[in-house]
């Protein structure tokens, strides 16, 4: 099946193969870099900074991957989330029109804009009658950005009459100022009133972690309300039985969960390593929450762990 998806990916990107340099207006230093990543990407030697990115060559395949690359990769990206970018790139696809986005992002992402846009977000529209609704919910992180990896895989499995979307939260000053106990049936509520209108014959509902529950309790709501919810998919979406209550811990996960470079803030060592030391721990003391001084005093194989955790601190 991989090798399948990875042949078929190969030919779209042959078929849209673009060689021929355009003769338009010289491209800028962001532009430049903007256009380097889409050539690797997509598979061509020039794009003009006029040209479309889904006419070159680019589906929702290869948008994913593309706006982690520019996020990776450009400085201009920062402080914009993983979605929040996608649905950017999606409504300016060209070179100019993403690095114009870009240039003025203060203006473009203020919380006061975000609370008129929707928190729904459509990847890939039914070409014909909807038949099915493949749903994505937000972690806890509010964003979207769990499953950039998953997506193109999403995306080229969903049929013509398919819909692909999600739901991230929007506003985050909203977000966190929601109260805690009543979240997760605030939020589903509101997003089922989404869902409610979309023409679908039925849902499938996917959460990762917290998305998970928001996503049952959505599925019920709809389910109430007389709509065909075929599957709710979960993702690790059980509860930790683990008390690790510790601010660089839990930045270190936050900033996975995000997709950002962990290794530029600092935090040294895989995450497999980490898991060993922390498993370590709890054999020898229970279910007591390791301290900062216990993870920058890590010693033998861990000990690299701990020369970032000093660091950090």
């Amino acid at each position: 099946m991989e090798r399948l998806t990875e042949k078929n990916c190969l030919f779209a990107r042959k078929k849209y193969r673009k060689d021929k340099v355009n003769e338009v207006e010289p491209l800028d230093d962001l532009e430049n870099r903007i256009k380097n990543i889409w050539c690797e990407i997509i598979g061509c030697k020039e794009i003009g900074r006029d040209e479309d990115f889904y006419s070159v060559g680019g589906d929702s395949l290869l948008v994913a991957q593309t706006i982690s690359q520019m996020m990776q990769k450009l400085p201009e990206t920062k402080g914009w989330k993983w979605d929040a970018l996608i649905m950017a790139l999606m409504k300016n696809a060209t070179i100019k029109g993403i690095a114009e986005v870009l240039r003025g992002k203060i203006s473009e992402t203020t919380e006061e804009k975000s609370e008129n846009i929707s928190p729904f977000i459509s990847f890939k529209e039914p070409e014909k009658d909807c038949e099915k609704a493949k749903i994505l919910f937000h972690a806890g992180t509010g964003t979207l950005s769990s499953y950039k990896d998953l997506l193109p895989y999403l995306a080229k499995s969903s049929r013509e009459s398919e819909l692909l979307g999600g739901f991230n939260f929007g506003s985050f000053e909203e977000y966190l100022n929601r109260d805690v106990d009543s979240l997760i049936i605030d939020t589903a509520k509101r997003y089922a009133d989404i869902l409610e209108k979309i023409s679908t014959n039925q849902y499938i509902l996917m959460g990762y972690c917290v998305g998970g529950w928001i996503a049952f309790e959505t599925a019920r709501i709809l389910v109430e309300r007389g709509k065909n919810v075929a599957k709710v998919v979960t993702i690790s979406s059980s509860l930790c039985g683990h008390n690790y209550d510790n601010e660089l811990l839990l930045e270190r996960a936050f900033a996975l969960s995000i997709g950002a470079d962990i290794e530029k803030a600092g935090y040294i060592g895989s995450n497999t390593l980490l898991q060993r030391a922390l498993e370590n721990f709890k054999t020898h003391n229970g279910d007591r929450a390791i301290s900062i001084d216990e993870l920058c005093t890590l010693s033998g194989e861990y000990e690299e762990l701990a020369v970032g955790f000093k660091k950090i601190k």
